[in-house]
């Protein structure tokens, strides 16, 4: 068998050679893995902080909710929150349109009436944008503790990047107002 040395030329492309291919396999093996890694963190994160918002949120309602059945304790004749009439839309729409004008925009979808135990209650599907994580949640508040009784349901925040407190926020929510209706007897001839 031949053996012959290498030349000076020959040593620095295989060098090469070895240098790239150990980039490569670094490359592979570890970058892609820890991007994969700190990518999957950063989505764990903001999960969690529109979760946490969405419990602040809630939180908050139920200290503002003790603190009223507090008031309505000592005085019974105080009023907590009203609940209009039936057919409040239009004050609704005028008291929703001054929350969201401070959005980048909102979508309204109104499901069915449903009309139980002398309640109307009013569901709405809404999407709103806002310019920031701190602006959302501030629309957020000030329709929890809009004048009209409402309870919030289901609320997702989602950022238009990469991370939620910083840049263009979309939230979806579910919220229900409550109404009196009185239904009207209706007389059954047998």
């Amino acid at each position: 068998m031949m053996q012959r040395e290498f030349s000076p030329r020959e040593k620095v492309l295989l060098l090469i050679l070895v240098a790239v291919m150990l980039g490569l396999l670094y490359y592979v093996a570890v970058h892609q893995n820890i991007a994969a890694d700190i990518t999957d963190a950063d989505l764990r994160n903001q999960f969690a902080q529109s979760e946490l918002a969405v419990e602040q949120a809630r939180l908050d309602r139920l200290k503002q909710m003790q603190a009223e059945l507090e008031i309505y304790e000592e005085d019974p004749t105080k009023s907590i929150a009203p609940v209009p009439d039936y057919d409040n839309i239009q004050p609704l729409m005028i008291e929703l349109n001054r929350i969201l004008e401070n959005s980048t925009g909102y979508n309204l979808v109104f499901p069915d009436i449903d009309f139980t135990e002398g309640l109307a209650r009013r569901s709405i599907n809404m999407t709103f944008g806002a310019s920031d994580y701190a602006k959302a949640k501030s629309i957020l508040k000030e329709l929890m503790n809009c004048k009209y009784r409402n309870l919030v349901g289901t609320v997702s925040f989602t950022a238009l990047g990469t991370d939620l407190k910083a840049g263009a926020v979309t939230v979806k929510m579910d919220i229900t107002f409550y109404e009196m209706y009185q239904e009207t007897a209706v007389e059954t001839v047998q």
